[in-house]
């Protein structure tokens, strides 16, 4: 394993990830929590009763944080889609309406993009129907990938899905949430118990999507890494390695969260205690992100192999980069795998997938 020899890394490339899983992260975070922790004012009468100094109730306070968070999240994969357009513009020598236009055109990404970002905006000034709207432009931005009928783009989505709303909205609930449960003034009861409330709602949700994540993983290992010995033969195995020790650790440290601190949410000191681990957590994930983002700008072994071959190479692995569908006229290195949105890193660089 330490003989592998790295390829030069674009590390332009590796921030680029690195900013877009922030936002995507953010973004869908936003809706998770507020979806999936919050639900609704009347399921959560606790959150309602409690106040913070200024006199807005936790749920109300919880969730304007929540709404702006996703909003600058948003706000990025605007501006990361646009600085795409340009790219790919420069580089295929198209106007920007040209690299907007045609099946790997960057409207659809950018429109809904733009919708999410509207409506989260739109959430922060408690515009009814907001975050509806905003869930369902998150809900087509992971279908266009889902329903692309390959299954690496498939797997891709689904694993971009399942570290969002863990990951995400993990980090949503540590902004946005357990600080207006620290700040509340409950009727009845410690803030304690508010918090033990948001971590009884987060919890299942965690558990689902770390099961998403890693099911859609083992799919994707299948199609980057044909041979069991590229997973320490090659920089991208050994990458995927350190990726899955990083993984391994946040799984651990949540896992004490749940076992060892939840049941001891009865006062505040407990509370403030949680709060640091979750926060301990979630840099922990910062560093998942950051090897993800240095694993999905190198070759694959599976790509590595076909560009060694040339035309005598052996057909990729269905739905593995290169894998194409019938009639499929796109040049290589534009597949829906390369980024969580579903497009190329600028200069056309074809990372090896998550």
């Amino acid at each position: 394993m330490l003989l592998v020899t790295f390829p030069p890394i674009e590390w332009s490339d590796v921030v680029s990830q690195y900013v877009e899983f922030l936002a995507t992260f953010a973004a869908y975070g936003a809706l998770g929590f507020r979806w999936l922790v919050l639900r609704s004012r009347a399921a959560r009468p606790e959150m309602v009763a409690a106040t913070e100094p200024s006199g807005r109730s936790m749920w109300d306070a919880s969730e304007l944080r929540a709404a702006t968070v996703g909003t600058l999240g948003a706000l990025v994969l605007v501006g990361l889609t646009l600085m795409e357009t340009t790219s790919r513009a420069a580089e295929k020598h198209l106007t920007f309406a040209g690299a907007l236009a045609g099946p790997r055109g960057t409207l659809v990404p950018l429109v809904l993009d733009a919708v999410l970002f509207l409506a989260l905006l739109l959430a922060r000034t408690r515009v009814g129907g907001a975050w509806v709207i905003a869930l369902l432009a998150g809900m087509a931005l992971a279908l266009r990938n889902l329903l692309a009928g390959r299954l690496g783009p498939a797997a891709t989505a689904l694993h971009v899905v399942g570290g969002s709303l863990w990951l995400g909205t993990l980090f949503v609930m540590v902004l946005a949430g357990l600080p207006a449960a620290m700040r509340a003034r409950p009727p009845t009861g410690g803030r304690g118990t508010l918090v033990l409330l948001l971590v009884s709602r987060f919890s299942p949700v965690a558990l689902l999507s770390a099961a998403l994540l890693a099911c859609s993983g083992v799919v994707m290992a299948w199609i980057h890494l044909p041979k069991l010995a590229d997973l320490w033969s090659t920089p991208y195995g050994v990458t995927l390695i350190l990726k899955l020790c990083v993984v391994a650790s946040v799984l651990s440290l949540g896992a004490w969260n749940w076992r060892r601190m939840t049941p001891r949410l009865s006062s505040d000191d407990s509370a403030h205690a949680l709060r640091r681990t979750a926060t301990s957590e979630l840099m922990l994930a910062a560093v998942v992100l950051i090897v993800t983002a240095v694993l999905v700008t190198l070759p694959s072994p599976n790509e590595t192999r076909a560009r060694g071959a040339g035309e005598g190479a052996p057909p990729p692995r269905v739905g593995a980069p290169g894998a194409k569908p019938a009639g499929d006229s796109d040049e290589p290195g534009e597949s829906d795998e390369a980024r969580p949105s579903g497009k190329a890193p600028a200069g056309g660089k074809h990372p090896g997938g998550r």
